[in-house]
């Protein structure tokens, strides 16, 4: 007996059904083998290509690439800069001084990897290079370095700490084909006993720093005042020998003086009291002339009669 279909159109639309099924299967392997053909490498990474578990050599510079679809990869690897960083005060790096007190520091470590050997790192030690070298070797060498002082040093030798765990870092990743490019100490901390004995140290040696600068200041004015004293001393030394040398300048000056005054006086009265013995000897003249005259400059010598009486006299006799 033969069976009559009473619905035309549902033949119709499972043929439908499975062309739509068919083009989405080929448009699905389409794109599965487009994809597994092509590769592509970011900005800031280099490519490194895995075929079958062999890592090639070659490395994969930015852009698309294409690869052997299904038996090879492009793994990326970033050639940025990048960072490792302790930075949160309750989880910070703990190291030991060299006296064993608790030294609790954060930091900041920035590296990147050498692009050219990028399938190397890769092969040897993967792609968690961080995790496995950056990390350990920076916290061993900052607790080393860290180890080599006293608590007390520490904060003095800061400096010197941070290059030697630079040194020591740089030197260990280089042998593992990284490129440090610093590490920062961003903070050294203690513990809170020894932070306080630090601070009442601190405060006793700005104590005496002060009395220091205290008594070195009253020394410098004291010694200030003593060279005045000498100076002022010196001064009216130097004064007195003026005022004495000028006091016997002046007392030469006043004997020389009175001396050619006294000379000069007693010339002149010299010369008045020969004027005075002329004159008596001229108002006594009786009209005749010397009978004895001196010779030279010197003043004629008048024979001059005592009186008139007498010349009288004297002529009566002789009469």
């Amino acid at each position: 007996m033969d069976v009559i279909n009473m619905n035309p159109n549902r033949r119709t639309m499972s043929g439908g059904v499975k062309k739509i099924i068919k083009w989405v299967a080929i448009g699905l392997a389409v794109l599965i083998i487009a994809t597994s053909v092509v590769g592509y490498v970011p900005a800031g990474y280099v490519g490194v290509a895995v075929t079958m578990g062999s890592v090639s050599q070659t490395v994969r510079q930015e852009g698309v690439y294409v690869k052997i679809p299904f038996f090879q990869q492009i793994r990326t690897m970033e050639a940025r800069t990048q960072k490792v960083e302790w930075s949160d005060p309750n989880t910070p790096i703990t190291a030991a001084s060299k006296d064993l007190q608790d030294v609790y520091i954060l930091a900041v470590v920035t590296y990147h990897i050498s692009a050219e050997r990028a399938p190397r790192i890769f092969q040897t030690i993967g792609m968690d290079y961080a995790d496995k070298k950056v990390v350990p070797l920076t916290l061993n060498a900052i607790k080393t370095h860290t180890g080599k002082y006293n608590v007390a040093e520490i904060l003095n030798n800061r400096e010197k700490i941070t290059n030697d765990v630079n040194n020591d870092v740089a030197a260990q990743l280089l042998a593992n084909d990284i490129i440090l490019e610093n590490v920062s100490l961003v903070n050294i901390d203690f513990r809170t006993e020894y932070k306080e004995a630090i601070e009442l140290k601190q405060i006793a040696e700005k104590q005496v720093e002060t009395q220091r600068y205290t008594l070195e200041k009253q020394a410098l004015e004291a010694q200030q005042q003593v060279k005045k004293a000498e100076a002022d001393k010196q001064a009216q030394i130097l004064s007195a020998e003026a005022e004495k040398q000028a006091k016997i300048l002046e007392g030469e000056g006043i004997e020389e003086f009175n001396k050619k005054i006294t000379q000069s006086i007693t010339e002149d009265l010299l010369k008045y009291k020969e004027l005075q013995n002329q004159e008596k000897a001229i108002e006594r003249w009786n009209g005749q002339y010397p009978s004895v005259v001196a010779g030279g400059d010197s003043v004629p010598l008048i024979q001059v009669p005592a009186d008139s009486g007498s010349s009288t006299a004297g002529a009566g006799a002789a009469g």
